[in-house]
């Protein structure tokens, strides 16, 4: 395998068939996932009200890194996007680190994921046994990217659709409720959020805390600039893209949770049912447990759809590089890398039985993996758009149809503000088994780096 083999201003081969509304649905889908509807209430455990703070501090880094992010992109639209980036302009360690700790994140998402979705259809189909369902959600989903990339758009923009329509009619629900528009219901008001020790109640440790669970929930939105490779009109989409990918992220965690605080004491929550059902069953919507089942599963159904994408053209932009065996760059008759997703989804199997195996200790283990791991990716991003702008020359750079805004004081910023984050992640207990579960899967995968770099040098001997 030979680094960088394959490495042009566009891929060859792949389908350019999304456009804005199938890049932004699929981004969202990768952030919005169960966890949103589920696992809401533990952030607002632990900072009180002031989460909605956290969420406005994540996105304006999520805005940081994305905006740096669509600027690479426009110049150089790849498979494997940062992959990419980060080999050209920090280093090919860093590069095939990027690569393959990215790939990795998203197989544990989605062993995961898929446990908890057959588990969600085990609700209504209880004589079924779980891995039969785990197995038709994953067959079903792989023979979905399996269809050109334009129907796979289709099917992810309106399979999110119906999380972000769940989310802005509770949303709505909510604000009615706090002023008094619904019913048979007093206003409550807005003084739960000041009521109980204040709008930071739980002071600075309480907002470093859940930051760092903001901060995972965040994780998959860099997706975006994988579909450059794939995207008609790079120059005019991803810019598009990316601010409406911004903004609909951190508004859709912000609103809800705004509301959620807003309407019942932050004390309660995430100690007992869902905010979203406490929400719906005090409005009176009826069958709720079945509405938010099949909410619930909709959004993993989407945020696999979307992490199986993922990992199918960060293996394929793997092996381009030379990172990965060539044989996985085969491309099927629809323009789909057949070959790294079929290799991804067996990955996504051996993790699913090992979450069956050991139900009650491997989920939340292996969810505390990616969190760290994609900070990690993210930092590399920022500091490949600082050689970015170092490498390009500045005649070629100013011709280019979007700049990130505000550069170099928001990468800068950025850098600095994933360094601390970072730092607090590792001073975490909760998060210390995981953090060293990531420190060791990418010692093995420099071990492997060092295997790419001897093959590379025994190819161009003479």
């Amino acid at each position: 395998m030979q680094e960088g083999a394959m490495e042009q201003g566009r891929t060859p081969g792949l389908s350019r068939g999304l456009l804005s509304r199938h890049i932004v649905m699929m981004s969202l889908g990768g952030v919005i996932g169960a966890g949103m509807f589920l696992g809401s209430g533990s952030t607002i455990h632990l900072a009180g009200p002031a989460v909605v703070v956290d969420y406005l501090v994540g996105g304006i880094l999520l805005l940081f890194v994305l905006f740096a992010l669509a600027e690479m992109s426009i110049h150089k639209p790849v498979a494997g996007s940062f992959l990419v980036y980060v080999r050209q302009y920090v280093g090919p360690m860093f590069g095939y680190l990027a690569g393959w700790l990215y790939w990795f994140c998203w197989v544990l998402v989605l062993a995961a994921e898929c446990t908890a979705g057959a588990t969600f259809l085990h609700f209504w189909l209880q004589g079924v046994p779980l891995w039969v369902l785990s197995l038709i959600i994953s067959l079903a989903l792989t023979i979905v990217n399996l269809f050109q990339v334009r129907a796979y758009g289709e099917f992810e923009f309106w399979f999110a659709g119906i999380k972000i329509v769940t989310i802005i009619l509770f949303s709505l629900l909510g604000f009615l409720l706090l002023v008094g528009a619904v019913p048979g219901h007093p206003a409550i008001g807005f003084g739960n959020l000041t009521a109980r020790g204040g709008f930071f109640p739980t002071g600075f440790s309480g907002l470093a805390g859940a930051l760092l669970v903001v901060m995972f929930s965040y994780g998959g939105s860099e997706m975006i600039g994988l579909t450059a490779a794939e995207t008609r009109d790079p120059g005019r989409t991803i810019p598009r893209a990316m601010v409406g990918v911004v903004w609909r992220t951190v508004l859709f965690y912000v609103l809800p949770l705004l509301v959620i605080v807003a309407l019942v004491p932050w004390t309660t929550v995430g100690t007992g049912e869902s905010p979203f059902v406490m929400v719906f069953r005090q409005v009176g919507v009826p069958f709720v447990d079945h509405v938010m089942n099949f909410v619930v599963l909709t959004a993993v159904l989407s945020s696999m759809n979307s992490g199986m994408y993922a990992v199918s053209r960060m293996l394929y932009s793997l092996g381009q590089q030379g990172y990965a065996p060539g044989w996985l760059m085969k491309l099927s008759g629809r323009r789909v890398p057949i070959r790294a997703l079929l290799a991804s989804t067996i990955f996504l199997w051996i993790g699913v039985g090992i979450a069956y195996k050991w139900p009650d200790q491997v989920f939340n283990y292996l969810m505390s993996i990616p969190g760290f791991s994609f900070l990690f990716v993210w930092l590399l991003i920022l500091v490949a758009h600082v050689g970015f702008h170092r490498r390009v020359p500045k005649a070629e750079w100013e011709k280019l149809p979007f700049h990130a805004w505000g550069y170099p004081v928001s990468t800068g910023l950025g850098i600095l503000m994933l360094a601390v984050i970072i730092g607090l992640i590792m001073m975490s207990a909760e998060q210390r088994l995981g953090i060293w579960t990531s420190l060791g899967a990418m010692a093995v995968m420099l071990v492997g780096y060092g295997f790419v770099r001897r093959e590379s040098r025994r190819e161009v001997r003479p």
